[in-house]
């Protein structure tokens, strides 16, 4: 799990809100941080809608490269070597339908041993994730692309899905992120909500710095 946590960036927020600052500490202080892709995020007050809470959030990332040269990034060899390398279970799958192109991660590791047991408790032993990335296979007309991203957490009745649109800017292009987080209430509650809020911004970031990365080779 170590191995995991010290490479995958977007749990740093998981492990500081679940661990304590200490046990975080303990787990990354071998890890070089790394520059990150340009971004902005928002998250935004969460609301019970029926049996569900849902929160809304905007996240922005920005390259210094065209649209073209990053759409292709999202099913290339070496994006989805990235995403293995950072986890201790990985798979994926790439198909296609009507012009896009379907990439599905499966994803996931134990829970570290200093993990509160109210955690354990409602995750289990381990916390495993789907990821489905849609996206066209070329450019629009205007230079642009839109697409989706749903991620689930197995056996957990919780859903992050976000519309991403890729567009060009003077300097490159940037992708924007709009969606939202769907938490089943009565079953998990407010807990494993603030869990998983932290957890929208830094899926995005790892994103961003993994294709960043992809760009720089």
């Amino acid at each position: 799990m170590e191995h995991f946590l010290a490479k995958s960036h977007h749990f740093k927020r998981i492990l500081s809100s679940s661990l304590g600052p200490s046990a975080t500490r303990a787990c990354l202080n071998s890890v070089k941080p790394e520059q990150k892709s340009v971004q902005t995020s928002s998250m935004r007050k969460s609301q019970q809608i029926g049996e569900f809470m849902s929160t809304s959030f905007a996240q922005t990332l920005r390259f210094n490269a065209t649209p073209a040269a990053v759409l292709p990034i999202f099913w290339s060899p070496e994006y989805i070597a990235e995403r293995a390398a950072s986890v201790a279970r990985f798979s994926h799958m790439i198909s296609s339908s009507n012009g896009n192109n379907i990439v599905t991660f499966n994803y996931g590791d134990t829970l570290p041993e200093a993990t509160p047991k109210m955690i354990r408790k409602l995750l289990g032993e381990s916390i495993n994730f789907v990821e489905v990335t849609r996206l066209p296979q070329v450019l629009n007309a205007s230079g642009s692309a839109t697409g989706t991203i749903d991620i689930t957490v197995q056996n957990q009745p919780a859903t992050i899905h976000a519309t991403s649109t890729l567009l060009p800017t003077a300097t490159g292009c940037r992708m924007d992120f709009e969606g939202e987080l769907k938490i089943k209430v009565p079953l998990i509650g407010g807990e494993i909500e603030k869990y998983l809020v932290k957890f929208v911004p830094d899926v995005f970031e790892e994103i961003g710095r993994l294709v960043k990365r992809c760009l720089d080779q």
